[in-house]
C-alpha cells in the first residue's frame, strides 16, 4: 500500500512512501498507528521517522545492496545437465546437488546484470570412426584378458607395430560380458581412442576448426527473467532473448577461453512495484541462428571426483581427459550482479508506559 501523512497501517503492512525516489520501506508495527513522517536521505540510505501515538515499535530504513554471483558449469550434475552450455541454477538450494546451487536466497530484485560470459573457444569433440587394425586388435586381445583388473590412471606396455607402447586408461565400463575402454597412447591426452570387445573403435579430438568466435553473436535464454528482447533468427519454442553477447569490442580473448562482456541490455531494471525474486534461472546459451550451443560425445562414465594434478598427473580427470564432462577447458561460467532492496534494523522506539 502507499502510505501517506496521517494514514493507518495494519500491522507487518509493507509501505510504500511516494515521493521523487520511490524509496522503499518496511515496519515491523506491533499495533495500530497513526503516523507522520520526514524523509531523511543520507549516503544514499533512506530512512522514515514515525511518530506513533504511545505503541511500541520498531523502525527500519531500505538499503540497496549489491551481490556478485559467479556460476561454473562444473557444479552442475553432469548425469541431469551433461551440457555445459544448458544448466539450472538453485538460489537458497541448501541440500540440492543436481545442478549449481547458490546459497544465498535474493529477493526484493530492483536490477541484475550478466557482467561476463566466460565460454571455450574449442567447444566441439569430434569423433571418428576407426577401422580395427592389427595394432588395435593387438590392445582388444590385451584388455578382453585383463579389464576386470584395471582402473582408471591405470598403464601398460604393449608391443605394436611402432615399438613399445604405453597404453593409459581414461574411463572403463564393464558388466559380465561387456567392457568399453578409453584410452591414450603415449600420454597423449590430446587423441583419445575408445574400443570395446565387439570391435567398436573410435577417436576423439577438440577441433579447432570450430570456433565459437565464429558467431558475431551469442543469445542467452532465461526464462524466468522477464525480457523484451526479441530476434529474427529466434527459434519457436524459446522465450524472448534475456541477453545478447556480442563477439566483439573489449572481449579478452585466451589460448582456451573468450570471456565475454559486451552484454545487451547491460542491466535490466524492475519498478518498485514488480521486484523480483530469483528461486531458479534455467540457463541456456545459443548461437547466432538460435540453435543450442551443445558438447557432444561427452563420457558419462568418466571419473567425475575432485582432483589434484599438481602431485601427478591422472589421464582419467577433469584437468587431463577430454571427454570428461566436467573437463576444465570446456566449461562455462556466468557472473551476475544483483541489486536488492534489503531492510535493516535503524533504531527501537520503546514507549514503557504505552496507551491502550
Amino acid at each position: 500500500m502507499e502510505f501517506f501523512l496521517n494514514q493507518v497501517a495494519d500491522v507487518g503492512t509493507r509501505v510504500t512512501w511516494t515521493e521523487k525516489r520511490h524509496s522503499r520501506f518496511l515496519f515491523e508495527i506491533r499495533d495500530l498507528f497513526e503516523f507522520k513522517g520526514e524523509i531523511n536521505n543520507s549516503w544514499g540510505m533512506y530512512a522514515l521517522y514515525i511518530h506513533s501515538n504511545g505503541r511500541t515499535m520498531k523502525e527500519f530504513i531500505e538499503r540497496l545492496v549489491q551481490y556478485g554471483v559467479n556460476v561454473d558449469s562444473t557444479d552442475r550434475d553432469v548425469i541431469a545437465y551433461p551440457n555445459p552450455f544448458a544448466f539450472k541454477i538453485i538460489f537458497n538450494g541448501s541440500g540440492q546437488n543436481v545442478q549449481p546451487v547458490v546459497q544465498k536466497k535474493f529477493k526484493d530484485i530492483k536490477y541484475l546484470k550478466l557482467e561476463t560470459l566466460t565460454i571455450p573457444n574449442n567447444y566441439t569433440i569430434a569423433k571418428t570412426v576407426m577401422t580395427m587394425t592389427a595394432d588395435s586388435t593387438l590392445i582388444q586381445t590385451y584388455l578382453n584378458a585383463n579389464y576386470s583388473n584395471l582402473s582408471p590412471n591405470d598403464s601398460f606396455s604393449i608391443t605394436l607395430s611402432t615399438g613399445s607402447t604405453n597404453i593409459t586408461i581414461c574411463s572403463i565400463n564393464t558388466s559380465s560380458i561387456y567392457w568399453i575402454i578409453n584410452y591414450i597412447i603415449n600420454n597423449n591426452p590430446a587423441l583419445v581412442y575408445e574400443l570395446d570387445n565387439t570391435n567398436k573403435f573410435n577417436s576423439y579430438v577438440i577441433d579447432s576448426n570450430k570456433k565459437l568466435e565464429d558467431y558475431p553473436l551469442l543469445y542467452v535464454y532465461i526464462p524466468e527473467i522477464q525480457s523484451n528482447n526479441f530476434t529474427t533468427g529466434q527459434k519457436s519454442g524459446k522465450d524472448s532473448v534475456t541477453f545478447f553477447v556480442r563477439q566483439c569490442g573489449t572481449n579478452k580473448a585466451q589460448n582456451t577461453y573468450t570471456l565475454l562482456n559486451n552484454v545487451y541490455p547491460s542491466m535490466i531494471f524492475y519498478k518498485d512495484s514488480k521486484l523480483q525474486n530469483a528461486t531458479k534461472y534455467s540457463v541456456t546459451i545459443t548461437d547466432t541462428s538460435g540453435n543450442d550451443i551443445k558438447v557432444d560425445n561427452l563420457d558419462v562414465n568418466a571419473n567425475l571426483s575432485a582432483c589434484d594434478c599438481q602431485a601427478s598427473i591422472d589421464y582419467s580427470c577433469r584437468c587431463t581427459y577430454i571427454r570428461n564432462p566436467l573437463y576444465i577447458k570446456l566449461q562455462v561460467v556466468v557472473q551476475f550482479k544483483f541489486g536488492t532492496f534489503e531492510d535493516d534494523l535503524y533504531k527501537e522506539v520503546l514507549n514503557l508506559n504505552p496507551a491502550r
